[in-house]
């Protein structure tokens, strides 16, 4: 999958989720997840680190990369797993999302 193809993934299973997706008076698209929001180049940023980390990927992977979003880590999974994109698993103390993309 490439990566605009995982962004619109993204922003079209939040918008089927109900979530507000919008344009930012940047221009950019973005999706509301209530007190915190993620824009596509977010996204685009979280794929590009997700491939370098070999489709496995953890909350504290998302905190550092996207830091001062930590309301947005459980969304982003959730919307990424009704996608297909990715699936829950646990590892050692905590949750890994292996995705196919």
């Amino acid at each position: 999958m490439e990566q605009l193809e995982f962004v619109d993934a993204i922003f079209n299973s939040a918008q089927s989720a109900g979530l507000n997706v919008w344009i930012n008076r940047n221009g950019d698209r973005q999706v509301d997840f209530g007190n915190k929001s993620l824009t596509d180049d977010y996204v685009r940023r979280l794929y590009q680190d997700i491939r370098r980390k070999k489709n496995t990927y953890t909350q504290d992977d998302f905190k550092q990369l996207v830091a001062g979003r930590p309301c947005a880590v459980a969304p982003f999974f959730r919307i990424a797993q009704s996608a297909g994109l990715c699936s829950e698993g646990l590892e050692g103390s905590g949750k890994i999302y292996r995705f196919s993309i």
